[in-house]
């Protein structure tokens, strides 16, 4: 049976998945948990078409890993994004970049500042992996963020399970 929401047109689907943890789970039995957050999941049925459709998935460990997935459709596909990435759009091609700020993306430091991570062609899909420490007056914490982006291709539930990204860039660092 063909899926109802693959003829709804995004210019960009855009998948954020985001683990959180403190020291308690550096080690195991938690570290294992940790670890079982998958880096691309099934996407939820588009609610119509639009400019960009937002798949957002948070998993911490003050909530034992789970997921807690959010989407919403935007009207507009916004040149600043969250976490620092940067879209740049022409007639055919989507620009994407990666603004690197330790508010945002914790140490270690990633330079340049600024650095463009690739360009997508209609159809094509991508990875973008960081991850980082963080001190707050609670102590220190880690986060790891992987974005999986789709520009102009049909809309599928199974968009980034079913084939391997076109581009990928991965900044995880050894945090401990």
């Amino acid at each position: 049976m063909p899926n109802p929401s693959a003829e709804r047109s995004h210019d960009l689907v855009l998948q954020a998945i985001q683990v959180t943890w403190t020291k308690a789970s550096r080690g195991m039995p938690q570290a294992a948990r940790r670890n079982q957050v998958p880096q691309i999941l099934e996407l939820p049925e588009s609610s119509g078409p639009g400019p960009l459709w937002f798949h957002q998935v948070q998993a911490r460990e003050s909530r034992d890993f789970a997921l807690e997935p959010e989407s919403r459709l935007l009207d507009r596909i916004p040149v600043n994004w969250e976490h620092g990435i940067l879209f740049k759009p022409d007639d055919e091609k989507l620009q994407v970049s990666f603004r690197y700020s330790q508010s945002l993306h914790g140490l270690p430091r990633r330079a340049p500042e600024r650095l463009p991570l690739f360009h997508l062609s209609p159809g094509q899909t991508a990875r973008f992996a960081i991850n980082g420490r963080f001190v707050s007056e609670r102590g220190q914490f880690y986060r790891s963020l992987t974005l999986n982006l789709a520009w102009r291709r049909p809309f599928d539930t199974g968009l980034f399970l079913n084939r391997k990204p076109d581009r990928r860039v991965d900044y995880c660092a050894h945090l401990f």
